[in-house]
Order: C-alpha cells, then sequence, then structure tokens
C-alpha cells in the first residue's frame, strides 16, 4: 500500500487473481454497502463498505455486481 506510481500515489491494495475474472469477492470485515458506482473509467464498478468501527473499505474494478445487488442498481437506475 502506498505505492507511488509515475503520475499519483496509489492508496491502495492490487490483490492479483492470475487473470482469473469472476472470482466472488468478500468484504474485509462486517459492515454494509454505503455507496455503488459505476465508471467506464477509473475504479469502473466500486462498492464502498462502511464498517462499525467508521473504517471504509473499496472494492474496485470488479467485472460485475452479485445478486441482489445488479438487480438494485438496475431497478434505481429505471427511476431515474
Amino acid at each position: 500500500m502506498g505505492e507511488l506510481r509515475p503520475n499519483h500515489f496509489h492508496g491502495g491494495i492490487d490483490i492479483k487473481t492470475d487473470g482469473k475474472i469472476g472470482l466472488p469477492v468478500q468484504a474485509a470485515a462486517d459492515g454494509y454497502i454505503s455507496r455503488v458506482k459505476q465508471s467506464s473509467f477509473g475504479y469502473g464498478n466500486l462498492i464502498y463498505v462502511t464498517h462499525p468501527n467508521g473504517y471504509i473499505t473499496t472494492y474496485a474494478h470488479l467485472e460485475e455486481f452479485g445478486e441482489p445487488l445488479a438487480t438494485h442498481i438496475l431497478k434505481e437506475q429505471y427511476k431515474r
């Protein structure tokens, strides 16, 4: 963590999957999903999890959102 990259400071930990796609992602600790973002650049599919101790962990570059989150996101997008 804290890796200095050519054009920015990297404040996260990248977990390599040896090129495997679709592996499940589990939260670092108990908490709730407090924010969800989708972008075609940067972090891509991103989930923020807020933990009881006040910490927030982020899960970025996700291939897709699992169920039931994916259905909830789609439902909210149609409302707008």
